[in-house]
């Protein structure tokens, strides 16, 4: 995890537990083991603080010109991370997710659909007549997980073949 991070609500940062040695790092395992174990995370897991900060511009005591920054707890952060890592790479090695929806997985590209828009726009500048207009949608989605359904996920996880204690654990993560 990346050093000179805001901490979340404990105020626990990255270098603390990078710090971490005998039984306070012992007992942190136990507590992400026994997350895993039970498929569930801790009551203060789910606490967050959110700071607005502020837009490039003027605020004018407007709170639609900041971004909100969500500050989660940094173990959490960390077990996350491990759970993530470990199932990006048993997908991106069982070669689990087709078309498109392995870009964000170890080994993944987004070459490939950057590629062949490129290509489009080459073969309709070499093909067509000057007055020949080519459409193209891009629809950003950026923000798509943030208003993900939670009964589709566990759907698809399911369907994925993911142990139903570790579905139980991420959609403990967004509940």
């Amino acid at each position: 995890m990346p050093n000179n991070k805001a901490s979340g609500p404990s105020k626990i940062s990255y270098e603390m537990i990078k710090y971490l040695s005998g039984k306070a790092l012992d007992f942190s395992l136990l507590i992400a083991n026994t997350c895993l174990s039970r498929g569930d995370i801790p009551a203060d897991w789910r606490e967050a603080v959110i700071y607005p900060i502020p837009k490039p511009h003027d605020f004018d005591a407007q709170l639609k010109n900041t971004r909100p920054i969500t500050l989660l707890e940094t173990v959490r952060k960390c077990v996350v991370k491990v759970v993530t890592n470990r199932l990006s790479n048993i997908l991106a090695d069982g070669k689990i997710l087709q078309g498109g929806n392995f870009a964000g997985l170890p080994g993944g590209s987004t070459d490939v659909p950057i590629k062949m828009l490129d290509a489009i726009i080459h073969q309709h500048k070499h093909d067509s007549s000057d007055d020949q207009e080519l459409w193209i949608v891009s629809q950003d989605i950026s923000k798509a997980f943030d208003s993900m359904d939670l009964n589709m996920l566990k759907l698809a996880l399911i369907r994925l073949h993911i142990p139903a204690l570790l579905v139980q654990f991420i959609l403990n993560l967004f509940t």
